[in-house]
């Protein structure tokens, strides 16, 4: 199986109590911070409860080894360079915002935030 990366994309601004404890559990504690999670129905499972406040994605080997140089299980990002360019980040990624699954595109985010 791949893996996925989440990155947080929103605050926790009146998030129920499962929402802020599946992002403890997923070591998101802030905004901008991603982590690289094995793609399997428990995962997907937390995703789903954090889906309003994350985005992610299948992550290639390039940006796997970029993200493992600093070895740890979260990191910490930069925002992208030049915004979401996006319609909103309160919008999920197919009708135009930054939220939600973005399948293979995630690569091209995390470039823009290393």
């Amino acid at each position: 199986m791949s893996d996925l990366v989440v990155i947080r994309i929103r605050g926790a601004v009146q998030a129920d109590v499962r929402a802020e404890r599946a992002l403890e559990v997923l070591k998101l504690h802030r905004v901008n911070y991603a982590t690289v999670i094995p793609d399997n129905p428990t995962s997907r499972g937390m995703i789903g409860k954090v889906k309003d406040f994350v985005t992610w994605g299948e992550i290639n080997e390039e940006n796997k080894a970029e993200l493992a140089k600093k070895g740890k299980q979260f990191v910490r990002l930069h925002p992208p360079r030049g915004g979401h360019r996006r319609k909103g980040i309160k919008k999920h990624y197919n009708v135009g915002g930054a939220l939600g699954d973005r399948k293979e595109h995630i690569n091209d985010l995390l470039r823009q935030m290393l």
